[in-house]
């Protein structure tokens, strides 16, 4: 009653009355006292129970009240630190997820030597395509025939499909040189030397695929510092100028239409840059003799051929332990030789291929000759390799 009482004097200072109303009682009790006599408040209170209960209950809720302020900011206080650490295992576990996607954009698109020959050919084609859907005008393609015949060229369009496989080899030429050439896209040749060095000393001194890391590391950081599209409008713009030197119809504008092949170019080199095995392009020069372990015909049904007129599309060789293995042979326009009538060519020129020991997908044929009213039979050969003129 004592506790009771002191706690309705703190909050009710009005009753601490309260407090004078028990003692005295005790105070009786013990001694041969008379009690005090009792203030109105005082009997008030004895001689209703049920206010002085309320009294007391009122007292006592606003310690339950704060009891349970107390209790629920402790369990607020516990909330905020799961909601802390369950955060903290988020962040986490966002981080791994984020360790495994980089690493999985971290391997290369592996490829196999039928997938690389397929990209292979469908480049090509679509270059073909270019060149006969914008250069079908006849006047400006006998003007550059002319042009190369008086200019003394070493390879002489007989037709308009010559032309366009001239225009293609032009156009090809710069692909190779500004893309496929390069030892990794993204670095300059004049740089190429240094990392070439670093890329031999990590295969003779480093274990596994240390080499190979490096090269897809690398590949990607020249990817992400350079800039695509500024390297696509330097293509581009090469042979705009190269094809204003030869074609007098709006090189600009045709050449424009290139930006989606120079991009699928440059796309597939990082692909083969990041490949295990090491990957390289070689290109014959206009002269050399036709090697058929290393070239294929731009003509299926092509009789045998002396020396390559012009390369519409680069090959592809790569590294293996036993030399250099061909995975795609290169396209070219050859001339018949006419002083070798025999049905094998036998003869041997410089060849871009080092250790050469094999050659898969060799698509060079032979046929019989054709003639259709004084249509040669190398514009019937191109109306049938490259769809005439028809994309």
């Amino acid at each position: 009653m004592e506790q009771f009482i002191d706690i309705v004097s703190q909050y009710f200072p009005m009753l601490d009355i309260l407090r004078n109303m028990e003692r005295p009682r005790r105070l009786a009790a013990n001694s041969n006292m008379s009690p005090p006599k009792l203030s109105p408040v005082e009997h008030l209170l004895r001689n209703n129970p049920e206010l002085y209960r309320g009294l007391e209950k009122a007292a006592l809720a606003t310690g339950h009240v704060e009891e349970g302020l107390r209790r629920q900011l402790y369990q607020a206080q516990q909330s905020k630190e799961s909601m802390r650490l369950e955060l903290a295992k988020m962040k986490s576990d966002i981080r791994s997820l984020t360790q495994q996607i980089q690493a999985l954009n971290f391997q290369p698109n592996i490829l196999s030597d039928d997938d690389i020959a397929q990209n292979m050919r469908r480049l090509l084609q679509r270059l073909r395509n270019w060149s006969n859907t914008y250069f079908r005008d006849l006047d400006p393609l006998n003007k550059l025939r002319q042009n190369l015949e008086h200019n003394g060229a070493m390879f002489g369009p007989r037709g308009p499909h010559e032309v366009r496989a001239f225009i293609t080899s032009v156009v090809s030429q710069i692909l190779f040189q500004r893309i496929f050439s390069l030892y990794l896209l993204g670095i300059p040749n004049e740089e190429s030397g240094r990392f070439v060095s670093i890329a031999e000393t990590l295969r003779q001194n480093c274990t596994g695929n240390t080499e190979h890391h490096w090269r897809t590391a690398t590949s990607i950081a020249a990817e992400k510092l350079g800039d695509e599209q500024s390297d696509i409008n330097m293509v581009v713009s090469q042979v705009e100028i190269m094809l204003s030197q030869y074609y007098s119809v709006e090189p600009p504008t045709v050449a424009r239409r290139l930006r989606a092949l120079v991009q699928e170019c440059m796309q597939f080199k990082r692909d083969l840059d990041r490949q295990l095995s090491r990957y390289h392009f070689f290109r014959s020069a206009l002269g050399d003799n036709f090697v058929p372990d290393y070239m294929q015909h731009a003509i299926p049904f092509q009789e045998v051929a002396g020396r390559v007129q012009c390369t519409l599309w680069p090959g592809l060789y790569k590294e293996s332990t036993s030399g250099a293995l061909v995975v795609v042979p290169e396209t070219v326009l050859a001339t018949k030789d006419e002083e070798d009538q025999s049905p094998t060519y036998t003869g041997v020129s410089n060849t871009p291929v080092p250790g050469l020991q094999d050659v898969s997908d060799h698509l060079s044929d032979s046929g019989e000759s054709v003639d259709n009213e004084g249509v040669s039979c190398r514009d019937l050969a191109f109306d049938i390799e490259l769809g005439g003129d028809t994309v």
